[in-house]
């Protein structure tokens, strides 16, 4: 913890809140449909087959954004860093968020 004058701050490092976000959400779904949300800050965005959106904010999830296609799966557990994206031809990518400064979230 850092104290600065009257008050204090807590740095947690690189744990950023959209890779906090990412570890901390369960993810499950086939994408429907990838767009950018020009209403919501140009992020790119997955629309998933019970229309449910994800932002996908954090560098990982534009790779995973980038990488992934229209019938392709996404399953990640809650408060877990891996990430699978099942390729509509059979293929399943594995994804890992390495920061290890969120490491207080896996407990």
């Amino acid at each position: 913890m850092l104290s600065i004058g009257f008050g204090s701050v807590w740095y947690r490092g690189d744990c950023t809140p959209s890779k906090e976000w990412f570890i901390k959400e369960n993810i499950i779904g086939r994408i429907n449909d990838k767009y950018i949300d020009k209403k919501n800050h140009n992020f790119r965005t997955i629309l998933f087959n019970n229309n449910t959106r994800r932002p996908m904010i954090s560098g990982l999830e534009r790779k995973i954004y980038k990488e992934s296609v229209i019938g392709d799966s996404l399953y990640k557990k809650e408060n877990s860093r891996i990430l699978k994206l099942y390729k509509a031809n059979g293929e399943v990518i594995e994804y890992e968020e390495t920061e290890p400064d969120c490491e207080y979230l896996l407990k």
